[in-house]
């Protein structure tokens, strides 16, 4: 793992230990937890992925089964929060592996569309901090 994202790591390991922000048992799980709110958080306030946010809700309804009320469902702010509250919950980390392989075939298909090759993939960030 690069020297930054361990630091970085040990850091919200830190955070997570005081705060008991994830509920995982093994503090070195904690790093999928923030890999998954992180990437998720970035897509959900950009618009470039979701224009809408009918688009975002049914994102996040089909990959992940999360449903919003309609006021949630107004607001990005509210969705992000809603969001992070539901990750930061599960108790699984095989369940949050699952999440982040979702996470990562949907970002892999946009970048095939977009068919850059030479742009850094979500498939090599996951084999910098192997994931798999």
């Amino acid at each position: 793992m690069n020297k930054n994202i361990q630091e970085l790591h040990e850091i919200m390991e830190g955070f997570n230990k005081k705060f008991s922000v994830y509920k995982c048992e093994n503090k070195q799980d904690s790093i999928y937890y923030s890999i998954l709110i992180s990437c998720i958080s970035g897509m959900i306030l950009s618009k470039k992925f979701f224009k809408k946010n009918k688009d975002l809700l049914e994102f996040l309804q089909k990959h992940f089964g999360i449903n919003f009320p309609e006021y949630v469902a107004k607001n990005r702010a509210l969705i992000l929060g809603r969001t992070i509250k539901h990750f930061s919950e599960i108790e699984s980390i095989s369940e949050i592996k699952d999440y982040l392989n979702k996470l990562y075939m949907f970002i892999d298909k946009v970048l095939q569309e977009g068919n850059d090759k030479d742009v850094f993939t979500w498939q090599d960030a996951i084999d910098i901090i192997n994931l798999r």
